[in-house]
């Protein structure tokens, strides 16, 4: 397993996107390996989407976050996953505004503020506050009405 790992690492470093994204993948979905290695594969899966090639996204968001609340289910500790929803949340249009995600992340991060660097605290408490704006902004709005 550790194998795998290392080569879909290597892969990585080599700018070959695609094929570690896939060999990442067959590691996460291996439920052989230990739910901290997959939380860890997805977590590179969501890091090579978000960083190194958008297309490898399932869907319009390109964030990464799918793979990172895959990650987060099976390891809710997983810092980089922590950090990549929080990081990625409202960037630009496609990046994520799952608030609800980003809040779950930001106070599990908060409970482990000391393994992190004063910058990213800063950063992730300023798309806190981003966060809330939008939140108060979605509550705000009226209900459109339904047609006929």
């Amino acid at each position: 397993m550790e194998d795998k790992y290392a080569i879909a690492e290597a892969l990585c470093k080599d700018h070959e996107y695609k094929k570690s994204f896939f060999l990442f993948q067959e590691i996460a979905l291996d439920t052989n390996n230990s739910n901290v290695t997959r939380a860890d594969a997805y977590t590179m899966m969501g890091i090579l989407v978000e960083c190194c090639d958008p297309s490898l996204a399932s869907g319009d968001d390109e964030s990464g976050l799918e793979h990172y609340k895959a990650a987060l289910e099976l390891d809710e500790g997983n810092l980089a996953a922590l950090a990549g929803i929080m990081g990625s949340f409202g960037e630009s249009f496609p990046h994520h505004q799952d608030t609800a995600a980003f809040r779950a992340a930001y106070n599990r991060a908060m409970l482990r503020r000391n393994e992190f660097t004063k910058e990213e605290i800063q950063i992730w408490q300023e798309k806190y506050q981003l966060m809330q704006r939008m939140a108060a902004k979605d509550d705000a709005t009226p209900p459109r009405p339904m047609e006929q």
